[in-house]
């Protein structure tokens, strides 16, 4: 379902379906009963997306890998984004709704975000993480044949980690704008708890072991030991690493002021966010909606963020990337009540022999008169327009290490001046 989406639609009709599997919706006529008519689906982003899914494939079909039973966990799964052109428009959120639909309370979950994330050419990447951001990361170790001189960097980052017991303290849970922000007394949210890594086979893997179990998978997911269980040395790994860098968090250097401890051997590399332990109690529907609502037992939300930065270089993508991922932090903890740009101008484009011709309307669509202040403090006013000329579908300002984006020519609303460049 997408912001703009007309009430009643195609979309909010499909949107029955999302509620039917355990997907929220704002209740505007309070009869608890989703109406597409009147009720507006649970629309966090410009566009939003939900699927359900669960660990209760039975053995005959069940992957073998980790040796490990169906739990009885449930995940009610959204996905939302924005259409911005500035640092939000960088990043993709995943709410994961954890139930425990099993027979039996669950303790010292922990949660993970398993990536395989090649930049570009897979086997000349390098990974980092930052403890301050919840971040775990990875960039290239120079010039890509597929990105160029400014590869970038790609991050995944805990928004909101799941909830412990912790007197005295607070926890938050985002609802987005039209469910507001629930508070917990006496909880808080857990960060990163550990960033871990591993090469491809075909890589020379630090980690090599013969241990292939759920042990060895629950090592990683704590975090600091090596493939036999052993702690780790970060003096062992990597460049600049000292007895008092926390192995449990690899790498949390500054590539591009080439300080701290720090990664320098380029490999195929796969890593694991990760958070926990947690419990999550047998799920008791005590509001008897046959919904997994949050305030309930045995229900748990922990958002993720992936993250995209892309700079003049390939370590400097990596302090873009933390850039970007702290401007959507901010958007996050505000409940993403934030302004949007302006409604783009309504543009008509006639071409004949050697020219085109635009007709830009700042009226049609209210362009002209935009002026709005979110709760960042942030204020959206449009004020001109620029039109630029690309080499290429993509908008970045360099393509394959080229220059990809011109300005031809801009207009000033406010001192109503116009400016044309060569």
């Amino acid at each position: 379902v997408e912001a703009n989406d007309p009430q009643g639609g195609q979309s909010y009709q499909d949107w029955a379906d999302a509620v039917d599997l355990g997907a929220n919706f704002q209740d505007v006529d309070d009869n608890g009963i989703y109406d597409p008519q009147i009720d507006r689906p649970d629309i966090l982003g410009d566009r939003t997306s939900f699927c359900v899914y669960n660990d209760g494939t039975g053995d005959d079909i069940r992957s073998q890998g980790l040796l490990t039973d169906p739990m009885g966990l449930e995940v009610l799964q959204t996905v939302f984004a924005f259409a911005f052109e500035d640092e939000l428009g960088n990043v993709v959120f995943f709410r994961y709704r954890f139930v425990n639909k099993g027979d039996a309370d669950i303790n010292d979950l922990l949660f993970s975000i398993w990536a395989d994330p090649d930049i570009g050419a897979a086997e000349d990447d390098l990974i980092g993480s930052d403890t301050l951001l919840s971040l775990g990361y990875i960039y290239n170790d120079g010039s890509d044949a597929n990105y160029g001189n400014n590869p970038p960097a790609f991050g995944v980052d805990f928004f909101q980690g799941p909830i412990v017991a912790s007197p005295g303290d607070t926890a938050l849970l985002y609802q987005g704008p039209w469910f507001g922000i629930d508070t917990v007394l006496d909880f808080r949210n857990l960060p990163l708890t550990s960033f871990v890594f591993y090469n491809n086979a075909n890589d020379p893997d630090p980690f090599a072991s013969p241990r292939e179990n759920p042990e060895r998978a629950r090592d990683y997911q704590e975090g600091g030991k090596n493939g036999l269980g052993e702690p780790i040395d970060p003096t062992a790994f990597g460049l600049g690493g000292t007895a008092n860098d926390n192995p449990l968090y690899f790498y949390t250097g500054e590539p591009e002021a080439g300080t701290g401890w720090r990664d320098n051997t380029a490999a195929d590399k796969r890593f694991l966010v990760n958070t926990g332990p947690f419990e999550l109690a047998r799920w008791n529907d005590t509001n008897g909606n046959g919904r997994p609502d949050l305030e309930e037992p045995g229900v748990q939300d922990i958002v993720v963020a992936y993250v995209v930065g892309r700079g003049s270089n390939a370590t400097n993508s990596v302090t873009v990337l933390k850039e970007v991922d702290q401007v959507a932090q901010a958007a996050y903890n505000s409940n993403f009540i934030v302004a949007g740009p302006p409604p783009p101008p309504a543009v008509t484009v006639r071409t004949f022999d050697q020219k085109i011709e635009f007709i830009v309307d700042l009226d049609q669509n209210e362009s002209f008169y935009y002026n709005k202040r979110d709760s960042l403090n942030n204020l959206q006013v449009f004020e001109g327009i620029k039109i630029y000329q690309f080499a290429s579908p993509s908008t970045n300002e360099l393509e394959g290490g080229l220059p990809n984006k011109q300005l031809l020519t801009s207009f000033d609303t406010v001192s109503y001046t116009h400016l044309t460049l060569p």
